[in-house]
């Protein structure tokens, strides 16, 4: 069985249902901090935006390559279902610039494209009319209360302090019809004339709707002018998509931070298969030698592009990215843009067809598609124009002709040639990779350079074992398959000066001198016996032996070296098939669902809204405000729609459609929710119709009603497995394997040092508390041969067991070494951590019961432990008993 891992997509999707879900009963300020607790982080407190009290205002930082528009849109349906309840929605989607703009239409408006399919799904196959500024002039009433709107706009052409002259806020005859019929408390709320005429401008009718805004590229969109245009629209929230969100809070001096809800890692988007990394560099003090070497890195890349295409079929063009240096007067010596595609004609023999410059000035790539097939374009000439919005997954190499040190915007160009092909990993290495060749003298400044870059596209502290010299891999043999981190540079305090210029030229630039603070700092990805040895030749007689105590400490990680981590996994046997022990064996086929109890009570379904509101207000007074400003949204919004008639068939319809339910069948169904419905009507003495105006809420209490009874089933069906022949398996075509991915979306940054972590980083470990306590004494145990911190909700790369409703995750997974002298070979240890009065509930209680099971089943092959705070001493105990001590 193949196992599908959840990608970051849906987790950060999680966690913004979550969140929405929260908000509509206690608030944004308690969610907020519920939710970012859940996924390991830590918060103070919900940062509300001037000029919005009560607003979910929050932001999903994603880096460069991580789809942030594919997320936006699955994020305008699971927003209009959730938060607003409501079948329609109008959504504002505000990009940076008009060519974001013009991009971000041309695929929302293509009935074919990822985008617009995502989109039309997410809002339940209704009608999506996708519009600019110019034509949402004339935007039908029917059209916004039928179906939903996108409205894509920059955020510039709706920002400024004085609305008189712009269209978008000016009254306009043909959108009057929006306005009439409204009640009374909606016309108050909108713009008016200093005379009291009511305007009938696109502003008014995007206020009216609540829109939902979808603000990318947020980190431009921070400033008191910015918040001040958007009150203008009344929105009823706003996502913000970027990559660098603004993390400083400081209101005296106009800076907000983002509330940002999840925050996506380099390593996420590496194991999705999304972007090319490591990046690998390579320098020279000759810029025509720099752009040969990138000429023949592209020809080179384009014949193993061949190659793969023979393989999948998938066409690549590896294209070379060149950063030329602006034309200022009196200076014939700079490549410029120009002078730039003459040297590529005349040294290189490149032909003119393969070219085309991108400059302010000149754009010889308007209406260039560069990823058709006939598209001859294998070099791109830029200074600086290339930056957000521009995306070519084709671009492959980065060459930059000035020096790096100083000509800085190689930051914003680096962002470019991340994107992986079809977000697919290739079966020829080379492909996986990005490339950039740079002119300078010295390797350090680059590195440094290009590090600013990759954090200027978001990847924030990761940078470091992202770009990798390239002189240490001369083929892909040997590259590594991820990227290699280190979060502390060895260093070696030194008495006199070392003669770095006496090292050979490819250790020559992974060593560097501090002579302020007399330090020699090893600046590669990761240490090997030859730099150590180059390290000893630095270093006076009396220092030496700490070459090799650096050596051990930031020598290559076990995954690194490709050292084997294989973990048994549950089995069931089923007739003369054995499968892996997974839910989707807990329910055999559909389950009869219309044999279940279908009755609502009050507690479970209340017709009172207010009261419903009302049992909630007294968590906190944001809270308060929260669950206001959502009640005040779903009336305004209800208002709008125009009525039907419902009957109970019509209305069971709906909620069969709105409920999802894959494991019941139509038929099972149908008979479920309209019995539910029927009683509901003959409890509360109500017409369907005043049932129908709750639908949504009526939804969530079936849902959580059906769900309730699928876990009764799994249960049974889960007790019925442990019954069966389980078996224990370590062979390849059921052993779980830690591989080269490890994506954690935060890494530790303590001040302990981690000797025999499998992988370089210890991953979502803090430096404090229980858990921590327990890592680094397992990480001290001599029986343990290296370990790893397991990763949560990661299916693919993490070990994982099952329980009655879901997987769990174990905290800890060892190897522990074999003791030849007993005859016992390698086994694995399982340990899950629970703190506090967690490991007597029934969660803990769950989970030691199949540990144990796993364990049992083994035959000795593997060992499981639940501790707490006071046990993680029996760790020692456990481990010896079974060798006999």
């Amino acid at each position: 069985m193949t196992l599908v891992p959840k990608s970051y997509q849906e987790q950060a999707l999680e966690a913004l249902h979550a969140f929405l879900q929260r908000t509509g009963e206690v608030g944004a300020a308690t969610a907020y901090g519920e939710v970012l607790e859940a996924w390991g982080r830590k918060v103070e407190h919900y940062i509300e935006v001037p000029g919005f009290p009560g607003l979910p205002y929050v932001c999903l930082r994603i880096p460069t390559g991580g789809g942030k528009t594919l997320l936006a849109a699955h994020a305008i349906g699971l927003i209009t279902d959730t938060l607003l309840r409501s079948d329609t929605s109008l959504t504002l989607w505000l990009a940076p610039t008009s060519q974001i703009v013009d991009q971000t239409l041309t695929a929302l408006r293509d009935r074919h494209h990822p985008l617009r399919l995502s989109l039309e799904e997410k809002l339940g196959g209704r009608p999506v009319e996708v519009l600019d500024v110019g034509e949402a002039l004339s935007l039908s009433r029917g059209m916004v209360t039928s179906g939903s709107v996108v409205i894509v706009s920059t955020l510039q052409a709706l920002r400024v302090g004085d609305t008189k002259g712009r269209k978008v806020y000016e009254s306009n005859g043909t959108l009057q019809h929006h306005f009439t019929g409204l009640d009374p408390a909606d016309r108050a709320r909108l713009e008016h004339t200093p005379s009291g005429t009511l305007l009938y401008s696109l502003a008014n009718v995007i206020k009216l709707h609540r829109p939902i805004v979808i603000m990318d590229e947020a980190h431009n969109a921070r400033t008191p002018l910015s918040f001040e245009t958007l009150t203008r629209f009344d929105p009823s929230m706003v996502l913000e998509l970027t990559a660098t969100p603004n993390l400083e809070h400081k209101p005296a001096q106009n800076l907000f931070a983002s509330n940002v809800l999840y925050s996506v890692s380099a390593y996420q988007l590496k194991a999705e298969g999304m972007i090319k990394l490591p990046l690998l560099l390579t320098t020279h003090a000759d810029r025509l030698e720099v752009i040969g070497q990138a000429i023949a890195r592209r020809d080179a890349l384009e014949a193993t592009a061949r190659k793969e295409q023979s393989i999948t079929g998938e066409a690549i063009r590896p294209i070379v990215l060149y950063q030329a240096q602006s034309d200022l007067a009196d200076d014939p010596l700079r490549l410029t843009p120009q002078r730039l595609k003459t040297t590529l004609m005349n040294d290189f023999q490149v032909p003119e067809r393969e070219i085309a410059i991108a400059t302010g000035d000149l754009n010889e790539l308007q209406g260039v598609d560069l990823n058709a097939p006939d598209c001859p374009i294998r070099h791109i000439i830029t200074v600086q124009a290339l930056r957000e919005g521009w995306d070519c997954p084709f671009a492959y190499v980065l060459c930059s002709v000035g020096n790096a040190a100083s000509e800085t915007a190689v930051e914003q160009l680096v962002g470019r040639v991340l994107r992986l092909p079809r977000a697919k990993f290739k079966n020829l290495a080379d492909l996986n990779h990005s490339y950039a060749y740079v002119t300078s003298p010295a390797f350090a400044p680059v590195m440094e350079t290009l590090q600013k870059g990759l954090k200027a596209n978001g990847f924030e502290a990761d940078t470091r074992g992202l770009i990798l010299d390239s002189s240490l891999f001369p083929d892909s043999t040997n590259r590594p398959s991820q990227p290699t981190p280190l979060y502390r540079t060895p260093t070696v305090v030194v008495t006199t000066p070392p003669n770095l210029a006496a090292l050979p030229e490819p250790l020559r630039h992974r060593f560097e001198y501090d002579e302020q603070r007399q330090e020699v700092r090893f600046t590669g990805a990761q240490m090997t016996e030859e730099d150590r040895d180059a390290l000893r030749t630095m270093l006076p007689p009396e220092q030496q032996a700490t070459a090799d105590r650096v050596f051990e400490s930031f020598r290559a990680a076990p995954s690194e070296r490709g050292a084997p981590f294989a973990v048994p996994r549950l089995t069931v046997r089923r007739g003369a098939e054995r499968l892996p022990f997974e839910r989707s064996l807990y329910l055999d086929g559909p389950w009869p669902l219309s044999t279940y109890d279908a009755r609502l009570s009050e507690a479970d379904f209340s017709l009172n809204a207010a009261a419903g509101i009302a049992t909630q207000l007294d968590v906190t007074e944001a809270g308060k405000l929260e669950a206001q400003f959502v009640s005040r949204v779903e009336q305004q919004l209800l208002r709008l729609v125009d009525r039907q008639d419902w009957t109970p068939a019509k209305l069971a319809v709906w909620l069969d459609k709105n409920i999802p339910h894959p494991d019941v069948t139509p038929r099972e169904a149908s008979v479920f929710l309209l019995r539910a419905v029927e009683e509901l009507l003959a409890d509360r003495r109500v017409d369907v119709n005043t049932l129908a105006r709750e639908k949504y809420r009526l939804r969530e209490a079936l849902a959580r009603r059906i769900e309730g009874h699928r876990q009764a089933a799994k249960h049974r069906g889960f007790e019925a497995l442990l019954g069966a022949e389980l078996v224990v398996d370590d062979t390849p075509d059921f052993a779980f394997r830690f591989g080269p991915d490890y994506p954690f979306t935060w890494a530790y940054e303590g001040t302990y040092r981690f000797q025999k972590h499998y992988y370089p980083v210890v991953g979502e470990l803090k430096s404090e508390g229980e858990e921590y306590g327990c890592a680094t004494f397992i990480d001290t145990l001599p029986e343990v041969k290296y370990w790893v911190r397991n990763l949560e909700r990661q299916p693919r790369t993490s070990f994982w067991l099952p329980t009655s409703t879901d997987r769990f995750y174990p905290d800890f997974v060892a190897l522990l070494h074999a003791d030849e002298k007993r005859g016992v070979p390698e086994r694995i240890l399982v340990v899950e951590y629970k703190g506090g009065d967690r490991i007597t509930n029934d969660d803990s209680k769950e989970k030691r019961r199949i540990g144990e099971m796993w364990a049992a089943r083994s035959g000795g092959q593997a060992l499981f432990a639940l501790v707490g705070k006071d046990e993680v001493g029996r760790l020692s105990q456990l481990i010896r008993q079974q060798l006999g001590h």
